[in-house]
């Protein structure tokens, strides 16, 4: 599943402490528009929290098992790194704090550069072309506090082995008996005329549980 709710209502309060240095406000940037990804991140940066509704139910969080095993051979480990940074630092300071991008480099192991060309600069490039962040303003970056599964197109890109391992972790997660009412709501909604596309926000709209909607769906036409 993805979303693409908007992040520019997420908190703007900056804390100072351990993950950044202290700030009482946010300064300019909290007023500019915000540029392209390919613009370039400035050094110190502030980092707040993505808060999807869509996810509350279904989402998971950057430092689960679930974003290390089948979100990391996509997003790559520097920005698989780097989002559990900010995870951990939004765990201290859920209204978010401010980090020097040099020295997060240098605690990843990414290196010190800010070059656009630079690994830290790729990997926040990274982060927000798979909209697990999003640039606010020049100076901000909102975070999702928690991932999406694999859309049925990431999926794909996956090995064969982690494929059928993600369709298990999914299966292992839904009673059989939900699974079974669900696809059978689905089959109703095909032939009552529902669009194949439209079925999982039927489905929702239902009260239908949202991982036995994923595992329905996936059993009866496939990721």
């Amino acid at each position: 599943m993805s979303t693409n709710t908007s992040p520019v209502s997420a908190p703007t309060r900056a804390h100072p402490g351990t993950y950044g240095e202290s700030a009482s406000d946010v300064g300019s940037g909290s007023t500019q528009s915000a540029p392209g990804i390919e613009a370039g991140f400035p050094r110190r940066l502030e980092v707040v929290g993505w808060v999807d509704p869509a996810l509350t139910e279904e989402g998971v969080g950057p430092l689960s098992s679930y974003a290390e095993r089948f979100w990391l051979p996509l997003l790559g480990p520097s920005t698989m790194w780097l989002l559990r940074r900010f995870a951990r630092g939004l765990e201290v300071y859920p209204e978010g704090f401010r980090l020097d991008l040099v020295d997060t480099g240098r605690a990843l192991g990414l290196g010190e550069s800010m070059a656009r060309s630079s690994s830290i600069q790729r990997s926040l490039v990274r982060a927000c072309q798979f909209q697990m962040a999003a640039r606010v303003t020049t100076e901000r970056l909102a975070v999702r506090t928690l991932m999406p599964f694999l859309s049925r197109r990431q999926l794909s890109r996956l090995t064969p082995t982690l494929q059928d391992a993600h369709r298990e972790w999914i299966s292992s997660r839904s009673d059989p008996d939900t699974v079974r009412l669900v696809a059978a709501a689905a089959d109703g909604l095909l032939r009552a005329g529902e669009e194949p596309e439209d079925l999982a926000s039927a489905l929702r709209e239902w009260g239908c549980d949202p991982l036995a909607i994923r595992v329905a769906l996936a059993s009866t036409r496939g990721w």
